[in-house]
């Protein structure tokens, strides 16, 4: 998947492959972290409910860290993001991806049972999902300074605006959380909350 991220692409309808591409084999992946779709037969083999093989590990039988993976295609969309003038179709199309690994999959409800380089790869997955929405905030009540908005829907919007962002701020507690105990885990979870505490007085 991130050797397709990289790949180039010579016209808009190659463009458009390779994004339908990403999505499907994105997928693919969150179905694979749910486990509850697929029934595993080996360490490295994972069988969809149709019986096609999905990888689940790279070619050197290596288990492939899912949080990187969900990690470079949200930093991806983000950077294709700040390309393209469909700013609000990028919007919604990273909005899905950190929505399906952190709201609609077990993958992203805790770190417990997961191995330090996933903890830290999901650290800077919701890092990067905060600093995308914060920063989204913050240019939306810009623009709409600007074009003099309607109140009631910029307040509609505003509102939509840190709702996301408190809720990205609690799953990240509950997440981190879950690992239980002290050292990493309390250090992240305190820092979200303080995080939490000082959007909250901001607001």
């Amino acid at each position: 998947m991130e050797s397709l991220m990289l790949r180039s692409s010579s016209s808009e309808r190659e463009a458009a492959e390779k994004e339908n591409e990403l999505k499907g084999l994105f997928q693919q992946l969150l179905l694979l972290s749910r486990g509850s779709m697929y029934a595993i037969d080996d360490p490295t083999k994972t069988k969809s409910k149709e019986g096609d093989s999905i990888d689940e590990g790279n070619e050197s039988g290596e288990k492939v860290n899912l949080a990187e993976v969900f990690l470079s295609y949200l930093q991806y969309n983000i950077i294709q993001s700040e390309k393209s003038n469909k700013n609000n179709d990028m919007d919604d199309s990273i909005r899905s991806i950190y929505s399906g690994v952190l709201f609609h999959s077990s993958y992203g409800k805790s770190c417990k049972g997961k191995d330090e380089s996933e903890v830290t790869a999901m650290k800077s997955f919701f890092d990067a999902c905060l600093r995308y929405e914060l920063v989204s905030s913050s240019t939306s009540k810009i623009a709409k300074k600007r074009v003099g908005a309607d109140k009631k829907k910029k307040r509609a919007t505003r509102q939509a605006n840190n709702d996301r962002i408190c809720k990205l701020y609690e799953a990240a507690i509950s997440f981190f959380r879950g690992g239980g105990g002290g050292g990493f885990w309390r250090v992240a979870v305190d820092g979200y909350q303080r995080g939490l505490q000082n959007f909250k007085c901001g607001m």
